[in-house]
Parts: structure tokens; C-alpha cells; sequence
């Protein structure tokens, strides 16, 4: 919102305090180019992660900007799921998937192809799956805005017509105690939402963000 920078500047030239925070959750990697240059001008900066951890350890120069480690208090009223175990005769996965643009926003995101790469081993992935436990059931949550061309349809064209596979448009928040485990393809927000709330999580992580990630973050993956 160009307005709204405009209106930023204005207001710091007049003495204003600006306060940032992080988008949300994502692996421990580089900040982007776009964090970075929030720091030359920000005052105070919200992380959702700890202060002192690795990621600002590293060659981060944060301009003086003042860090703070509240990260989101929404974590922590998250319902529980609850259920005491998985049947493996009959479960049910949700899958909400990540964004599946058709251009890129920066530079140093993954391409639109290294995208649909992964997208198509996560499927690979869930075909496998429902092959080996014949009574797994899968809810698709695709990412708002991009499933006219999520190759899903034609992939699991036939899980979708047996009634294995259902397209579902809920909050994963409002899915994960209905289900019995939840598959992401990327660590973001809904990642730590999903773990804090107790549901078995599994990711399968595109190996561009694996590379991205700072040591930090590659550990986690090990772990």
C-alpha cells in the first residue's frame, strides 16, 4: 500500500515511533531483503521466535531497531485436540496446502516451477499413502486464490470421485479436531498452529526452503 508508506514516512518525519513485526511463521532462514530493510527505519520489532536465538545472531544488522519476542498470545488459546491415538484402519489427513502462485512477488522466493515441483511430490506423496492404508481418507484445504491451477484435480482425479479425497474451504483451524493428522508443505504459521494444538503434524519440506534455512533451521528438520 503505497499510501500507507507515504503516510509512514510523513509521520517518522514528525517524530512518530514505527513498530514492525514478523509476517508470521516460517523455518529459521535469511531474513529477506524486505526485513531487512524494515530495520532501516523501524524503531521496535516484534519477532515471533526468541531475540537471541541463531537467526539474529548471524550477520543480521538490525539499524537499532529494538527487538522484542512476544510472538503471537493467540498460540496459547488454541482448543487441544485430544484424541487418544490413530486407528491406521481408518484416519483421516488434512492437507492444507501452501501458496501455488503463478509469478513470483521477490526474487528470492522459489520459482513458480520449483512450486509446482514440490506440489507434485506432495502428491506423489499422499498417492503412495492411500495405496498402502486403504481406509485413509484425505481434506484438501487449498491455499485461497490458487487452486484453478492446482494440478490435484488431475492427479487425484480418481480419489476425488471414490470419495477419499474431499476439497474443503473451513479454517485448518477449525479442522484439526476432526481429523487425525495434518500434512503441511511448508512450515509457516499454520504449522505452529497445528503443533500447538496437539494434532499429529508431519511436514514435507520443499528442498529449497530446507536450503534457505540458516543451521537453525536444518537442525530442526534432523529433529
Amino acid at each position: 500500500n503505497e499510501n500507507y508508506k507515504t503516510f509512514a514516512i510523513l509521520a517518522r518525519r514528525k517524530g512518530a515511533k514505527l513498530i514492525g513485526h514478523s509476517h508470521g511463521i516460517s523455518n529459521a532462514i535469511t531474513p529477506y531483503k524486505q526485513t531487512r530493510n524494515e530495520f532501516s527505519f523501524l524503531d521496535c520489532y516484534f519477532t515471533w521466535g526468541k531475540k537471541d536465538s541463531a537467526w539474529m545472531k548471524g550477520d543480521l544488522d538490525t539499524k537499532g531497531a529494538r527487538l522484542f519476542s512476544f510472538g503471537s498470545p493467540f498460540l496459547s488459546s488454541i482448543r487441544k485436540w485430544g484424541k487418544g491415538g490413530i486407528d491406521q484402519n481408518k484416519f483421516t489427513l488434512l492437507y492444507p496446502s501452501g501458496p501455488l502462485m503463478d509469478f513470483m512477488s521477490d526474487l528470492e522466493e522459489p520459482t513458480p516451477e520449483s512450486n509446482l515441483r514440490h506440489r507434485l511430490n506432495v502428491i506423489s506423496l499422499l498417492k503412495e499413502l492411500m495405496r498402502k492404508y486403504k481406509g485413509m481418507m484425505v481434506l484438501y484445504r487449498p491455499f485461497p486464490g490458487t487452486f484453478n491451477n492446482d494440478p490435484i484435480k488431475k492427479e487425484m482425479a480418481e480419489e476425488f470421485t471414490q470419495g477419499r479425497v474431499y476439497l474443503v474451504d473451513q479454517k485448518p483451524l477449525d479442522l484439526y479436531h476432526n481429523v487425525d493428522m495434518v500434512l503441511w508443505d511448508t512450515i509457516s504459521t499454520g504449522f505452529a498452529e497445528s503443533v500447538q494444538s496437539e494434532v499429529p503434524t508431519l511436514v514435507f519440506q520443499s528442498k529449497f526452503e530446507l536450503d534457505a534455512a540458516i543451521t537453525a533451521g536444518k537442525n530442526m528438520n534432523l529433529e
